[in-house]
């Protein structure tokens, strides 16, 4: 059995964008760079978990 040190995901990064869109009112224009950065930041985890756990098999 091998076993892999892997650091853990701080989802505060990932909610801390989405609260601030859902906590103040803008308009979809200045709320566009937020998502654009989100969904990148949460894709390249995502291929990053899918890596390890191709790695792993």
């Amino acid at each position: 059995m091998i076993e892999t040190t892997v650091a853990r995901i701080n989802y505060r990064e990932c909610l801390t964008p989405v609260r601030a869109l859902t906590g103040r009112r803008t308009s979809p224009r200045q709320r566009q760079p937020i998502l654009s950065i989100l969904v990148h930041t949460v894709d390249e985890r995502r291929n990053g978990a899918a890596a390890l756990l191709a790695a792993h098999r």
